[in-house]
């Protein structure tokens, strides 16, 4: 037991094996559904996209319009956070 302000006492709560049954077959049932809407371009928290090949793919762009020592500057957290922002918004 966990000691609270009041002298209250609360269980610790460490994940159960259910617990982890349920997370992963919730897992398995939603990845299927969100993974469909992201676009091929988009690497942020996703299953094997990282972000050395975010970068890679801004490279490959800049060859394609023949910019290859162009210098390319994004703000990449603020960029994720109105990303998340923005989809948490839609949900709600």
């Amino acid at each position: 037991m966990i000691p609270k302000t009041g002298g209250k006492l609360r269980r610790l709560g460490i994940p159960t094996v259910a617990d982890r049954v349920v997370q992963a077959a919730l897992k398995l049932a939603l990845k299927p559904i969100f993974e469909a809407d992201f676009l091929p371009c988009s690497y942020g928290f996703r299953p094997k996209r990282r972000a050395h090949y975010a970068v890679a793919e801004v490279h490959q762009g800049n060859k394609r319009v023949g910019a290859e020592n162009a210098v390319t500057s994004c703000d990449l957290q603020v960029f994720v956070d109105q990303s998340a922002e923005a989809v948490a918004s839609k949900c709600v």
